[in-house]
């Protein structure tokens, strides 16, 4: 790789990174407010809500990391390559 194509590759990444941080801002807001709002409702809709809040996340963290480092984890990977062989 030439040294240009490492400062775009940087740059691509730094942006990427950025733009799914400003959205994740208020999609935690919102998931926050409607946590909130359905366990004023039930327990079993906050706890389901929750849940639910939890894997938007789980997968903003994962998209961060694979953006990061430029690959998927390991053993998520190994995952993926053992229930769909080629």
């Amino acid at each position: 790789m030439t040294r240009s194509a490492v400062v775009v590759e940087s740059v691509v990444r730094m942006g990427v990174t950025v733009a799914i941080l400003l959205l994740a801002v208020p999609i935690g807001w919102f998931l926050g407010v409607g946590t909130v709002s359905a366990f004023t409702q039930g327990f079993v809709s906050g706890v389901l809500v929750l849940f639910g809040s939890l894997a938007v996340v789980a997968l903003i963290g994962l998209g961060l990391y694979i953006v990061a480092e430029g690959a998927v984890p390991a053993p998520l990977r190994q995952y993926v390559s053992s229930s769909f062989p080629r």
